[in-house]
């Protein structure tokens, strides 16, 4: 047994207990860590959402499963109050490192 077996194991995962940012997908609930998120929203147009995500090394990311599903996200606000955003994922890519993806809403 190599003194590195546990390691694995031992090492924390992602969560998003306690974060000011989640996300909610069909993947389950830290499937997918939120990390960066940007918004266009006016009058008479549609709204964009781009969401900046990123998974633990070994997660297999089955993007036909986040496609026109509902994906809600969460915004603590400075006065501790939430803001939610929702909308159907119309677009996913894999971001720049193996472990990164993103979404559009």
């Amino acid at each position: 047994m190599s003194q590195h077996s546990g390691l694995a194991k031992s090492m924390p995962q992602y969560t998003q207990a306690n974060r000011p940012l989640a996300v909610g997908t069909p993947l389950g609930e830290d499937a997918l860590l939120l990390i960066g998120f940007s918004a266009e929203e006016s009058i008479s147009r549609l709204f964009n959402f781009h969401l900046d995500l990123i998974a633990e090394n070994e997660t297999k990311i089955p993007f036909e499963k986040l496609l026109g599903q509902s994906i809600l996200v969460r915004l603590v606000l400075e006065n501790g109050r939430d803001r939610y955003f929702s909308g159907l994922c119309n677009r996913v890519a894999k971001g720049e490192s193996a472990r990164r993806r993103e979404c559009q809403l």
